[in-house]
């Protein structure tokens, strides 16, 4: 079977942290924001039987000090919602990422990663 036919029938899992908090960390208080954060990474790390050092700025929404909070919570690459080809290392908390479906053509996805920022 080609790739990207067995993809469509075994997608890859996604497994989200489980929710301390029903609210994204920027809109929590700086008070309960480094402990929802950790809480989540304990969490999670518990359940997959690993550490968890990966993190996805849920709906991509961050800002200075959420980014700040993962960081202290101990997560060492983060993802945002921001199209980009060019990553910072400087930034590994702030990483570009496009969304891919799995549903695009092969052109679909040659122009997603040839175009700057096609959202």
């Amino acid at each position: 079977a080609r790739p990207a036919a067995a993809a469509r029938r075994h997608p890859a899992p996604q497994v989200r942290s489980p929710p301390v908090t029903p609210h994204p960390p920027t809109h929590l208080t700086p008070s309960r924001r480094p402990s929802a954060l950790t809480d989540s990474r304990r969490v999670l790390g518990e359940r997959l039987r690993r550490p968890v050092q990966w993190f996805a700025y849920p709906y991509g929404d961050f800002n200075a000090a959420t980014l700040a909070a993962v960081r202290r919570a101990g997560y060492v690459l983060a993802v945002t919602t921001q199209g980009g080809l060019v990553q910072n290392s400087r930034q590994p908390l702030a990483l570009y990422r496009y969304e891919v479906r799995g549903s695009e053509t092969i052109g679909e996805f040659a122009k997603l990663l040839s175009s700057p920022s096609p959202r």
